[in-house]
C-alpha cells in the first residue's frame, strides 16, 4: 500500500521541474511518433497495394495466439499503438478476438482445415482456455481437421493442443505438464534486516494478501484454501485433457507424478515418454508434418511450406461484428472490468473506479440498452474505487432494467463486490470468487533511518500532526484509527453482500474473512447463482429482459480521431516490428526472469492508489 506521504503531492520545486518537463516529455513522445510514421509510410507506400484482399483459394488457417489470454488489451489506445509501433507492446490477445476469428473460419469454405501455432501462448486462466477450447470443437463440428506441430508444448498450450486431431511433435520435443501450484515470495526476514516495520491491519484470517510481509512462509489457512480451488482447477483441467485424447481418467496426473520413471524407460526421451503416454500421435520432422498439410491445401509457390494464412491476417479480412444478426435496436450492453481496480481514471486492462463507472452511466442514459451485462475478471484492488463501481451499477439498476455479472477466471475481494448489484451472478465452472475481506498496509523507516544516523523530529498542532510520515514510529493512536477503519470497511462489505445475496451479516461472516472459494462451492453457498458461459450470461440478461431480437453492444471509451488515426497505423507498422525484442538485457534470460519476479512485487505495491489506504484485493489472480 502507498502510505500518506506517497499520495501527498510532490513539493513546489517538485512540481516546478515536472511543470518544466512535461510539456517537453510530450513534444519528445510526439516527435518520436511522427518520425516513425514518417519512416513507415515510406515502407508502406511501397507495398500497400499487394496485401492480400480476399481468400481465392483453399488454404490452411495457422492459428496463433500470442502471450496472455485477457478480456481486454493492456494500456490506452495511444500507448498501445506506440508500443505497438516500437515493438516493444506487452504479448497479449482477448479472447473474444480469437473466438470470432474461429467463428468465421468454421463458416469459410476456403479455411478447410486448421493448424495450431501454440509457441507464443503464454496462458491466461483455465476459464479462458475453455472459452477457446469450445470455439475450437465448434471449429471441427463443421467437419474440418485441427493439425498442430511443435518442439515443446507446456502446460497451458498442451490443453488448446489435445483439441487437434493430430498432435505431431519434434522427436526431441516435449510435453511438460506440471500442475498448478501457488508459491509467492516472503519478505518479513528482509524486511526485519532493513529494520522496516510493515505495520498490517486487515480483518480474516484468510485474508493471505499481507502475508508475505508478516511471515517467512504460506500460512495453514492459506494453504488449506488454496488447496480446494486449485484442485478443482486442476480437475477440470485433466478432464478436459483426457475426454479431448481417449485416455483413462488419472492418465494426466499418473504423467506429472510419475514423470521421472517414464523417462526413463524411454531412454531419457521426453518426446518418446509424451508419446508412450498418449498425450501425441507423430513424432515427426517440421518438414514430414508440412507434407501432410500440402497434400489438403497445395503449395506455396515461393516457399516450401503449404498454403497458408495466419490468424492475424485472417482477422484483417473478416472484421466479424460484434453484434447479433438483427434488425432490431434493442441492446445489450456489456462492460468489461477486467484488471486490477483502481482510484481514478486507469486505461483498458485495469478497472478505474471513475473511468469504468462513466462506461456504466453511458449504458444507463442509453434507452436503447434494456440490460446490462458486467463482465468481471479482476481479484479487486481499492475498496473505495469498488464502491464507486458498485454506486454506478445500483443506479442502472434503479432505472429498471436487470444486471447480469458474468464472472471469468477470477472474481474475487473487489471483484466481487462490483458484482453485487446483479440480478444474477453467473460464473464460469473454473472461476475462483469470494475472497470477502479488506485491509490495509502502512510501512515505517524510523529504524532504517536511524541506523543509517537519520532522525525526524518536529512539532505539530494536533496528535496526528506528521503522523503518516514514513520516517516516523507508527503512532499507537494511528494504529487505533486504520484498524477501527479496516473493521468498518469490512462490516460495510459483509453488509452490501447480505444485502445483494439477501443473507443474513453473520451468515456472509461465516464464508467471508478473506476466503477463497471455486465455483462449484460458491454456488453451493450462494455466493453465485448459476455456473454457466459470457454468452448464457448474454441470453440470460436478454431473458430478464424480455428480448427475443437484440443486439450486443460493447460500452468502450471512445477514440478521438488522432487516436483512432495512431491506432489504425500502429496495426501496419507492427507487422514490421513484432518479432523486435526491445527489452533491456537484464529483462532476458534466467537472470531477468528473477530479477522480473522480484519487480513484478514491487509493481504490485506501486499499484495501490486507494485514497483513505484501504484494499479488498487477492493475490489469486496471480496465479491463473
Amino acid at each position: 500500500m502507498n502510505d500518506a506521504t506517497q499520495n501527498a503531492k510532490p513539493g513546489i520545486i517538485g512540481r516546478v521541474f515536472r511543470g518544466i518537463w512535461r510539456p517537453f516529455d510530450i513534444l519528445r513522445r510526439i516527435l518520436h511518433l511522427l518520425l516513425l510514421l514518417i519512416i513507415f509510410l515510406f515502407i508502406f507506400a511501397g507495398f500497400s497495394g499487394s496485401g492480400v484482399k480476399s481468400l481465392t483459394q483453399p488454404v490452411a488457417l495457422v492459428f496463433n495466439p500470442n502471450g496472455q489470454l485477457v478480456e481486454e488489451l493492456s494500456g490506452d489506445a495511444t500507448e498501445r499503438a506506440y508500443a505497438e509501433a516500437t515493438g516493444s507492446a506487452i504479448p497479449e490477445t482477448t479472447v473474444k478476438e480469437l473466438v470470432d476469428l474461429l467463428k468465421a473460419a468454421k463458416d469459410d469454405a476456403n479455411i478447410p482445415l486448421m493448424v495450431l501455432n501454440l509457441n507464443n501462448l503464454a496462458g491466461g486462466g483455465v476459464s479462458k482456455m475453455q472459452v477457446l477450447a469450445d470455439a475450437i470443437k465448434d471449429f471441427k463440428a463443421s467437419g474440418k481437421k485441427v493439425y498442430i506441430y511443435a518442439n515443446f508444448l507446456s502446460q497451458n498450450q498442451y490443453y488448446l493442443a489435445s483439441l487437434a486431431d493430430e498432435v505431431h511433435l519434434h522427436p526431441q520435443g516435449a510435453v511438460l505438464i506440471e500442475g498448478f501450484g501457488r508459491y509467492r515470495m516472503f519478505y518479513k526476514d528482509a524486511l526485519d534486516k532493513l529494520l522496516i516495520d510493515w505495520n498490517v491491519f486487515k480483518v480474516g484470517e484468510y485474508k493471505s494478501f499481507v502475508e508475505p510481509y508478516l511471515r517467512n512462509d504460506m500460512s495453514e489457512e492459506d494453504k488449506n484454501s488454496s488447496a480446494v480451488w486449485m484442485g478443482g482447477m486442476w480437475d477440470a483441467y485433466t478432464n478436459d485433457i483426457e475426454a479431448a485424447r481417449g485416455l483413462e481418467k488419472g492418465a494426466i496426473t499418473n504423467y506429472s507424478n510419475n514423470f521421472a520413471d517414464t523417462l526413463e524407460q524411454n531412454g531419457g526421451s521426453m518426446a518418446d515418454a509424451a508419446l508412450s503416454a498418449g498425450l501425441v500421435d507423430k513424432l515427426s520432422q517440421l518438414s514430414e508434418f508440412r507434407q501432410i498439410i500440402i497434400e489438403q491445401v497445395g503449395k506455396q509457390k515461393k516457399e516450401n511450406t503449404f498454403n497458408q494464412v495466419s490468424s492475424k491476417n485472417y482477422a484483417s479480412l473478416n472484421k466479424v461484428s460484434t453484434k447479433k444478426a438483427t434488425l432490431s435496436k434493442d441492446k445489450v450492453a456489456v462492460v468489461i472490468a477486467a484488471g486490477s481496480i483502481l482510484d481514478g481514471t486507469q486505461p483498458s486492462g485495469s478497472i478505474g473506479g471513475d473511468s469504468t463507472s462513466k462506461l456504466i452511466r453511458k449504458a444507463t442514459n442509453d434507452k436503447s440498452v434494456k440490460a446490462l451485462v458486467l463482465k468481471v475478471d479482476s481479484g479487486g484492488g481499492s475498496a473505495f474505487a469498488s464502491d464507486v463501481i458498485l454506486t454506478a451499477l445500483e443506479e442502472f439498476k434503479a432505472t429498471d432494467r436487470p444486471i447480469i455479472t458474468s464472472m471469468g477466471s477470477v472474481a474475487a475481494s473487489g471483484g466481487y463486490m462490483i458484482s453485487l448489484a446483479a440480478d444474477e451472478i453467473w460464473a464460469t465452472p473454473t472461476t475462483i470468487t469470494g475472497s470477502i475481506g479488506i485491509f490495509g498496509m502502512l510501512p515505517t523507516f524510523d529504524r532504517s533511518l536511524n541506523k543509517l544516523g537519520l532522525n525526524i523530529d518536529g512539532t505539530g498542532t494536533t496528535k496526528l500532526s506528521g503522523a503518516l510520515t514514513a520516517g516516523r514510529a507508527l503512532d499507537p493512536e494511528v494504529a487505533r484509527i486504520f484498524q477501527a477503519n479496516i473493521e468498518h470497511g469490512y462490516d460495510d462489505f459483509i453488509g452490501k453482500v447480505a444485502l445483494g445475496r439477501d443473507m443474513t451479516k453473520e451468515a456472509v461472516d461465516k464464508i467471508a474473512r478473506g476466503r477463497v472459494w471455486f465455483a462449484k462451492d460458491a454456488l453451493e453457498i450462494g455466493l453465485v447463482d448459476k455456473l454457466g458461459s459470457f454468452d448464457e450470461a448474454i441470453e440470460a440478461a436478454a431473458g430478464l429482459a424480455g428480448l427475443d431480437d437484440y443486439q450486443i453492444k460493447y460500452i468502450k471509451p471512445e477514440l478521438s480521431f488522432t487516436e483512432q488515426l495512431v491506432v489504425n497505423f500502429s496495426a501496419k507498422a507492427s507487422v514490421i516490428t513484432r518479432n523486435i525484442d526491445t527489452r533491456p538485457e537484464w529483462q532476458k534470460g534466467i537472470a531477468g526472469n528473477v530479477l522480473n519476479t522480484i519487480n513484478k512485487q514491487f509493481e504490485n505495491l506501486n499499484r495501490f492508489n486507494d485514497p483513505v489506504g484501504v484494499y479488498a484485493d487477492c493475490l489469486c489472480a496471480d496465479n491463473l
